[in-house]
């Protein structure tokens, strides 16, 4: 079968201007569009969905949940973990070398990030929000997401975990309020479950922060505040290390934002543990 963004642009010359506007960015976020609805697809691109409907007889498919299928196929088979995996151990050369200096170099690009606006407005909300929500989609972001909540807990700011489970989305964003903040971490992929966090968010007023390396994400065009890290394309295996050297510096400037607070949380808690012996 062949690939769908080889037959996006194999039939590129026949298409309208709007038509291809629409492939140029199916063909950009190929992975962002397996999961749109056609209306989130049309609002992102800026055209009607009677032009994305259009565009998929256009290239011989029946309609919109037609193409969308076929992308979903594409994805499972670039973004399974095996297929990632395996392009790695085939690539001839110093694969380790090689994936470590990478690594490296999405690393110091974090310090531009870090000496942002965008990073100090994210530590004072922490700091001065009454509860913190926080959200993973899973896989790089339970990570980081967890060592956060676990150090943050530590420095007595009340934080809450988002369930990851589509069902149970709500169960305690529903709690929150103006005065708090939600914080999601998202890697690799869209999710419907993190947009309609943050969609229900903005119907209330509620301030949202959102770390990604999908900048062109529904989700990531609906937030209040976006974050973008590098991790590399998504087609090749991922490190966590971005992520979490990420959330260990956002840790360690929160601690320094409450200064005096945090540090006699932590000596009542390390004399609460000697005197009990734990």
């Amino acid at each position: 079968m062949k690939d769908i963004i080889y037959t996006i642009n194999e039939q590129k010359e026949t298409l309208s201007k709007t038509e291809k506007q629409i492939a140029k960015f199916i063909s950009s976020k190929p992975e962002n569009c397996a999961i749109y609805s056609i209306q989130e697809l049309a609002t992102v691109i800026g055209v009607s969905e009677a032009s994305v409907i259009r565009f998929c007889k256009k290239i011989g498919f029946k309609g919109y949940q037609e193409l969308r299928a076929a992308l979903k196929v594409r994805l499972s088979n670039n973004f399974a973990t095996s297929n990632r995996i395996q392009s790695f151990c085939t690539n001839e050369g110093d694969n380790f070398h090689s994936f470590i200096t990478k690594q490296v170099n999405y690393i110091s690009n974090l310090t531009s990030l870090i000496d942002s606006p965008q990073f100090a407005y994210l530590v004072k909300a922490i700091a001065e929000a009454e509860t913190v929500y926080l959200y993973c989609d899973g896989g790089a972001s339970y990570t980081p997401i967890y060592a956060l909540e676990f150090w943050l807990s530590r420095y007595g700011v009340n934080t809450k975990l988002i369930s990851a489970q589509a069902h149970r989305i709500f169960d305690t964003i529903v709690y929150a309020k103006s005065e708090d903040i939600v914080l999601g971490f998202c890697f690799g992929k869209d999710t419907k479950e993190l947009t309609k966090i943050i969609k229900y968010c903005k119907e209330n007023n509620i301030n949202t922060f959102l770390v990604t390396d999908c900048g062109t994400c529904l989700a990531s065009s609906l937030t209040s505040n976006l974050l973008v890290l590098e991790r590399g394309p998504g087609d090749v295996f991922h490190s966590m290390s971005v992520p979490v050297i990420f959330s260990e510096c956002l840790t360690l400037a929160v601690a320094q934002a409450k200064g005096t607070e945090v540090f006699e949380t932590i000596k009542k808690l390390d004399l609460l543990r000697e005197q009990n012996n734990v």
